[in-house]
């Protein structure tokens, strides 16, 4: 059980272990014959330019000013380098569209899509975004609740969504019984955000899974 130990240590286990990968490593202890193959759910975006685009409430922005466009570069950062050929618009250049366009979001997301030059758009929803402890000023825990769907850009307006998942969720430190104590939430934020980035990810290209998860 994880209580509240140093930030340091638990990220030093997390390196050692690779934080991309935490979901994974107790069946990697066992051996390769432990896993299987599982293919994508969705692969079109291979040689294709992706807007990742990320939506948060009032609450979540007032709260977390900078969590659309943090996890919005993680995730297309984390695409580019798992997806073959695949390019993304600059996250600053949405956000920066997002500012000035306040109904953005009741847009046709491939019309959206079409204002950044993009093929797809990778439209992320949050539901929940937070570093801390409920009630805590300095014991800190990240958890990321999210919907995201793939919009064909090139489709007419209104097309629905070619690829929807409608429940992604991510905790760091994950599996553990409390947060962690830290001077500020930075370190539990990215960890937090990439490990949503590759569970999200990993849905469009074929990688491997524990047979027994």
């Amino acid at each position: 059980m994880i209580g509240r130990v140093s930030l340091s240590l638990l990220l030093a286990a997390v390196a050692a272990s690779g934080c991309g990968q935490m979901g994974g490593i107790a069946y990697m202890a066992l051996g390769d014959e432990q896993t299987e193959k599982a293919e994508a759910e969705f692969s079109a975006m291979a040689h294709s330019t992706v807007a990742v685009i990320v939506y948060a409430d009032a609450g979540v922005q007032y709260e977390y000013p900078q969590a659309t466009l943090s996890l919005s570069s993680v995730v297309a950062a984390v695409l580019r380098k798992n997806i073959e050929g695949a390019q993304t618009i600059d996250p600053i250049r949405i956000r920066r569209y997002q500012h000035e366009n306040f109904d953005w979001n009741s847009m046709d997301k491939a019309s959206l899509g079409e204002l950044f030059g993009a093929d797809y758009v990778l439209f992320i929803a949050l539901r929940q975004y937070t570093t801390k402890e409920p009630g805590s000023l300095n014991i800190y825990r990240g958890r990321i609740n999210a919907e995201a769907s793939i919009f064909n850009v090139h489709r007419p307006d209104g097309t629905p969504a070619e690829w929807t998942e409608t429940y992604l969720e991510v905790t760091f430190p994950p599996d553990a019984a409390t947060g962690v104590v830290a001077a500020n939430d930075e370190p539990i934020r990215y960890y937090t955000e990439k490990a949503f980035a590759n569970l999200l990810i990993r849905r469009f290209y074929e990688h491997e899974v524990s047979k027994y998860q």
